[in-house]
């Protein structure tokens, strides 16, 4: 959170960040596994 508050909001161009992120969920994707042979 420190993060967000401190640092990204320092950055020219950024005014807020109102969304929180949550770095701990996993994200849950399928991801193709081509085995070539």
């Amino acid at each position: 959170m420190d993060l967000l508050n401190n640092k990204m909001q320092e950055i020219p161009g950024v005014v807020a960040t109102e969304t929180l992120i949550s770095l701990e969920q996993s994200i849950k994707k399928e991801i193709p596994i081509r085995i070539e042979k």
